[in-house]
Protein backbone atom coordinates (compact mmCIF):
# COMPACT_ATOMS: atom_id res chain seq x y z
CA UNK A 1 0.00 0.00 0.00
CA UNK A 2 1.50 3.28 -0.85
CA UNK A 3 -0.06 6.38 1.07
CA UNK A 4 1.28 9.75 -0.10
CA UNK A 5 -0.63 12.35 1.31
CA UNK A 6 -0.36 15.08 -1.23
CA UNK A 7 -1.97 15.93 -3.90
CA UNK A 8 -0.32 16.82 -7.52
CA UNK A 9 -1.26 17.39 -10.87
CA UNK A 10 1.19 14.87 -11.74
CA UNK A 11 -0.82 11.96 -9.83
CA UNK A 12 -3.82 12.12 -11.94
CA UNK A 13 -1.39 12.34 -15.46
CA UNK A 14 0.30 9.23 -14.21
CA UNK A 15 -2.59 7.64 -12.95
CA UNK A 16 -4.36 8.33 -16.85
CA UNK A 17 -0.82 6.70 -18.14
CA UNK A 18 -1.44 3.16 -16.37
CA UNK A 19 -5.04 3.01 -17.45
CA UNK A 20 -4.09 4.16 -20.96
CA UNK A 21 -1.39 1.37 -20.35
CA UNK A 22 -3.45 -1.06 -18.92
CA UNK A 23 -6.68 -0.80 -21.31
CA UNK A 24 -4.18 -0.87 -24.29
CA UNK A 25 -3.08 -4.58 -23.43
CA UNK A 26 -6.76 -5.77 -22.69
CA UNK A 27 -7.36 -4.27 -26.01
CA UNK A 28 -4.39 -7.00 -27.84
CA UNK A 29 -7.22 -8.81 -30.09
CA UNK A 30 -7.57 -5.22 -31.81
CA UNK A 31 -4.08 -4.25 -32.12
CA UNK A 32 -2.69 -3.77 -35.87
CA UNK A 33 -1.35 -7.23 -37.07
CA UNK A 34 2.40 -5.90 -37.78
CA UNK A 35 2.62 -4.76 -34.12
CA UNK A 36 1.22 -8.06 -32.42
CA UNK A 37 3.76 -9.82 -34.85
CA UNK A 38 6.63 -7.72 -33.22
CA UNK A 39 5.49 -8.10 -29.98
CA UNK A 40 5.74 -11.95 -30.73
CA UNK A 41 9.12 -11.47 -32.08
CA UNK A 42 10.78 -9.46 -29.37
CA UNK A 43 8.74 -12.29 -26.70
CA UNK A 44 10.17 -15.49 -28.34
CA UNK A 45 13.91 -14.03 -28.90
CA UNK A 46 13.99 -12.75 -25.66
CA UNK A 47 12.79 -16.39 -24.24
CA UNK A 48 15.72 -18.28 -26.82
CA UNK A 49 18.53 -15.75 -25.12
CA UNK A 50 17.18 -16.51 -21.33
CA UNK A 51 16.85 -20.31 -21.96
CA UNK A 52 19.76 -20.39 -24.09
CA UNK A 53 21.86 -18.37 -21.49
CA UNK A 54 20.62 -20.88 -18.51
CA UNK A 55 21.83 -24.11 -20.73
CA UNK A 56 25.17 -22.13 -21.10
CA UNK A 57 25.60 -21.03 -17.26
CA UNK A 58 25.09 -24.53 -16.53
CA UNK A 59 27.13 -26.27 -18.74
CA UNK A 60 30.40 -23.93 -17.72
CA UNK A 61 29.03 -24.30 -14.17
CA UNK A 62 29.32 -28.32 -14.21
CA UNK A 63 32.52 -28.14 -16.62
CA UNK A 64 34.50 -26.20 -13.98
CA UNK A 65 32.98 -28.41 -10.68
CA UNK A 66 35.03 -30.90 -12.03
CA UNK A 67 38.30 -28.79 -11.53
CA UNK A 68 36.95 -27.71 -8.28
CA UNK A 69 35.60 -23.74 -8.93
CA UNK A 70 32.66 -22.35 -8.95
CA UNK A 71 32.46 -20.53 -11.93
CA UNK A 72 29.07 -18.36 -12.94
CA UNK A 73 27.65 -16.35 -15.57
CA UNK A 74 25.04 -13.78 -13.96
CA UNK A 75 25.56 -15.22 -10.58
CA UNK A 76 22.17 -13.27 -9.66
CA UNK A 77 19.82 -15.23 -12.66
CA UNK A 78 17.69 -17.14 -10.64
CA UNK A 79 17.57 -14.22 -7.49
CA UNK A 80 14.05 -12.11 -7.40
CA UNK A 81 14.62 -8.65 -6.68
CA UNK A 82 13.11 -5.62 -7.47
CA UNK A 83 14.73 -4.70 -10.65
CA UNK A 84 15.26 -7.47 -13.15
CA UNK A 85 18.50 -6.16 -14.31
CA UNK A 86 20.42 -6.87 -11.28
CA UNK A 87 19.65 -10.09 -12.68
CA UNK A 88 22.67 -9.77 -14.95
CA UNK A 89 25.18 -7.76 -12.64
CA UNK A 90 27.68 -8.73 -11.66
CA UNK A 91 28.45 -10.20 -15.31
CA UNK A 92 30.93 -13.16 -13.88
CA UNK A 93 31.83 -14.79 -10.27
CA UNK A 94 34.42 -17.29 -9.70
CA UNK A 95 35.34 -19.23 -6.39
CA UNK A 96 37.42 -21.50 -5.10
CA UNK A 97 35.25 -24.16 -3.71
CA UNK A 98 35.89 -25.12 -0.22
CA UNK A 99 35.78 -28.72 -0.89
CA UNK A 100 38.04 -28.52 -3.64
CA UNK A 101 41.30 -30.57 -1.96
CA UNK A 102 38.06 -32.81 -0.20
CA UNK A 103 39.29 -36.78 -1.21
CA UNK A 104 35.57 -37.58 -1.13
CA UNK A 105 34.82 -34.63 -3.38
CA UNK A 106 37.45 -35.79 -5.73
CA UNK A 107 36.56 -38.99 -6.27
CA UNK A 108 32.69 -37.58 -6.94
CA UNK A 109 33.77 -34.67 -9.36
CA UNK A 110 36.42 -37.88 -11.04
CA UNK A 111 33.12 -40.32 -11.32
CA UNK A 112 30.93 -37.48 -12.64
CA UNK A 113 33.62 -36.74 -15.15
CA UNK A 114 34.08 -40.00 -16.56
CA UNK A 115 30.25 -40.61 -16.52
CA UNK A 116 29.77 -37.75 -18.58
CA UNK A 117 32.98 -38.61 -20.93
CA UNK A 118 31.21 -42.45 -21.55
CA UNK A 119 27.56 -40.56 -21.98
CA UNK A 120 28.90 -38.80 -24.55
CA UNK A 121 31.47 -41.71 -26.03
CA UNK A 122 28.38 -43.90 -26.40
CA UNK A 123 26.13 -40.92 -27.74
CA UNK A 124 28.87 -40.39 -30.35
CA UNK A 125 29.73 -43.81 -31.50
CA UNK A 126 26.87 -43.54 -34.17
CA UNK A 127 27.15 -40.27 -36.30
CA UNK A 128 23.63 -40.27 -37.17
CA UNK A 129 22.39 -39.44 -33.46
CA UNK A 130 24.15 -35.81 -33.69
CA UNK A 131 22.31 -35.76 -36.61
CA UNK A 132 18.98 -36.83 -35.50
CA UNK A 133 19.51 -34.93 -31.70
CA UNK A 134 20.07 -32.02 -33.99
CA UNK A 135 16.99 -32.13 -36.41
CA UNK A 136 14.73 -33.18 -34.12
CA UNK A 137 15.49 -30.46 -31.97
CA UNK A 138 15.33 -28.15 -34.31
CA UNK A 139 12.06 -29.23 -35.75
CA UNK A 140 10.76 -28.90 -31.98
CA UNK A 141 11.49 -25.45 -31.65
CA UNK A 142 10.42 -24.49 -34.76
CA UNK A 143 6.83 -26.24 -33.40
CA UNK A 144 6.73 -24.78 -30.38
CA UNK A 145 7.84 -21.15 -32.36
CA UNK A 146 5.05 -22.03 -34.90
CA UNK A 147 2.06 -23.17 -32.22
CA UNK A 148 3.18 -19.28 -30.20
CA UNK A 149 2.75 -17.54 -33.19
CA UNK A 150 -0.12 -18.97 -33.95
CA UNK A 151 -1.48 -18.42 -30.46
CA UNK A 152 -0.65 -14.88 -29.96
CA UNK A 153 -1.95 -13.93 -33.49
CA UNK A 154 -5.27 -15.57 -32.70
CA UNK A 155 -5.30 -17.94 -35.80
CA UNK A 156 -7.23 -21.25 -34.66
CA UNK A 157 -5.52 -23.99 -33.51
CA UNK A 158 -5.75 -27.33 -35.51
CA UNK A 159 -6.54 -29.93 -32.98
CA UNK A 160 -9.38 -27.78 -31.84
CA UNK A 161 -10.91 -27.75 -35.36
CA UNK A 162 -10.09 -31.76 -34.99
CA UNK A 163 -12.16 -32.06 -32.09
CA UNK A 164 -14.86 -29.94 -33.38
CA UNK A 165 -15.47 -32.09 -36.63
CA UNK A 166 -15.16 -35.14 -34.97
CA UNK A 167 -17.65 -34.61 -32.20
CA UNK A 168 -19.88 -32.89 -35.01
CA UNK A 169 -19.91 -36.72 -36.69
Amino acid sequence: MWVNREASSWRYVYLALVIIVLMSFLLFRVWPEWLRLGVWYISWYLLVFLVGTAVVRLIVWFTLFHVGIDFWIFPNYFIDSNNPLDSFIPFLEVEKREDMFDFRYAILRLASAVGVFYLGAEFLKEPENLEIFMSGSGEIWNDVFEWGQNKFMGVPDNSTALQIKKSAR
